[in-house]
């Protein structure tokens, strides 16, 4: 129980990206009941039981979101995942943490035992990425504070592909690939479409 430290000087937050159209699914993934909880709502539990703090990052704060949840907005005029997590790493940076791990919110089989494997397999100013046969996989994992301004640099340079600024990080030594087993591959299944749910023995119905 507790947050976990991968040193004493160590502190962890994290962000739940919100910020897709959801224009597949055709509802918003978020508000998606699986179990009896919200997509939303279990995601950030699973960030809850490895961190210190925990915000929801999206355009704009979501109507469903209550008020006692913390939310911080995409930087703007950035395209894509990148907004959220410039933004997931700047609030981090102002919260005084080492790092951040941020989680899209459509990966439903995530669970608390992997979120820790990717906090354990970080170090002081380097993050973990989890890889596998299709390539990284940047909106579940940790990254340090320091990896913010090679990411500021590659928005200024307009370029917004999550993949290649993984890569750059990785050379940079800011963050290290976690390769995954079999069950950890799982974790990462995507729901994009209503087929999806139903792959999963989900019906899929919004929440009310």
């Amino acid at each position: 129980t507790g947050t976990l430290q991968v040193t004493s000087g160590s502190k962890l937050v994290g962000c739940l990206l919100v910020g897709g159209q959801s224009a597949r699914m055709g509802r918003d993934k978020a508000t998606l009941i699986l179990g009896n909880m919200p997509l939303w709502e279990q995601q950030t539990e699973l960030l809850d039981a490895v961190c210190e703090s925990v915000a929801v990052v999206s355009a704009h704060r979501p109507k469903w979101l209550p008020e006692p949840r913390l939310w911080i907005p995409d930087i703007p005029e950035i395209p894509g995942p990148l907004a959220g997590l410039l933004a997931a790493l700047e609030w981090a940076r102002a919260m005084g943490a080492t790092h951040v791990i941020v989680l899209a919110v459509d990966l439903p089989k995530m669970t608390t035992e992997f979120l820790s494997e990717l906090w354990t397999t970080s170090s002081p100013a380097v993050g973990a990425v989890p890889s596998q046969s299709s390539g990284a996989e940047p909106l579940a994992a940790v990254y340090p504070v320091e990896a913010l301004e090679s990411l500021r640099q590659q928005a200024a340079g307009d370029r917004w592909k999550l993949q290649e600024a993984v890569t750059e990080l990785v050379k940079a030594g800011h963050c290290r690939l976690m390769v995954l087993n079999e069950t950890q591959r799982d974790c990462l299944y995507n729901v994009n479409k209503p087929i999806d749910l139903i792959a999963m023995g989900q019906m899929p119905r919004p929440e009310h």
